[in-house]
């Protein structure tokens, strides 16, 4: 089964040693808000609270839903060539 988001959260809250009052400060949310996050209680997080706490915990939504980076014309042309596709 995929772990929940608040769960990640929590261990990478953990890990860092960020207590709940600094990352209250640091997001700048209201504490009811942070402390619903990661208890699951009340309505649904929505993506810009849960994105707060994820950047400030270096979380990232991206890896969690899966989106995967657009690599444009561009960003093909600016990248170096490894000697093995050079060879091709």
């Amino acid at each position: 089964m995929r772990e929940i988001l608040p769960d990640i959260c929590a261990k990478a809250r953990d890990s860092q040693h960020i207590t709940m009052q600094q990352l209250i400060e640091e997001t700048g949310m209201p504490e009811g808000t942070v402390k619903s996050f990661f208890a699951m209680t009340g309505k649904k997080p929505n993506v810009y609270n849960a994105g707060l706490i994820c950047s400030v915990l270096g979380v990232s939504l991206d890896e969690y839903f899966g989106i995967e980076p657009v690599i444009t014309t561009e960003d093909e042309c600016q990248r170096p060539i490894k000697a093995s596709e050079a060879a091709s």
